[in-house]
């Protein structure tokens, strides 16, 4: 698999005739659409755990006209082809449902922190699964050999997907779980 800059990966295993999700590389049109995430998670109750970042609009702006030089940002997109899902009166059409990140390369770390956010409406059917699927094989072709995590312990739901990846404790960090998995 070839990563590059308009990266296309289309999650089969959540496909039918007319969602589509794909995930691609963080753009700078996508600042619009992030912090729309961001606020739905907020509103939602998820914005809590995503820290050191403030999920907010400016960091949206801020994330989209990054440009770094080994980490990654990728959005997940849920294609609606049929343009008639109705979400807070607005068609969904190609909505990102999700964010997530392979970062710390940039500041000198050997390895990536890896880190997922998806939208309260599409979490607990599969996508933050193949979103992490997806964000392991582009750490593994990037040339690491383990990611790294950090999670709150009341995350429960969080960690279960974690652990259903294989990741393991090994420590805490700011009162925060640290998890990694071999890659």
């Amino acid at each position: 698999m070839i990563l590059s800059q308009r990266l296309m990966f289309r999650l089969t295993s959540l496909m039918n005739d007319e969602v589509m999700p794909q995930i691609r590389k963080l753009e700078p049109g996508d600042a619009k659409g992030l912090g729309n995430l961001f606020q739905s998670l907020i509103e939602n109750g998820d914005g809590g755990w995503f820290e050191p970042m403030t999920l907010d609009r400016a960091e949206a702006i801020k994330l989209c006209n990054i440009q770094p030089e080994r980490d990654s940002y990728y959005v997940l997109i849920n294609r609606d082809s049929r343009a008639s899902l109705w979400h807070d009166n607005m068609i969904l059409g190609d909505k990102i449902v999700g964010f997530g990140m392979l970062r710390g390369w940039d500041i000198g770390h050997g390895f990536p922190f890896l880190a997922i956010a998806i939208h309260g409406d599409f979490q607990g059917k599969g996508y933050g699964d193949a979103f992490m699927r997806f964000l392991h094989r582009a750490a593994r072709y990037s040339g690491a050999t383990y990611v790294r995590l950090i999670t709150w312990p009341e995350n429960h739901r969080s960690i279960k997907l974690y652990e259903k990846h294989n990741y393991r404790l090994t420590g805490q960090w700011n009162e925060q779980n640290v998890m990694e998995k071999l890659l």
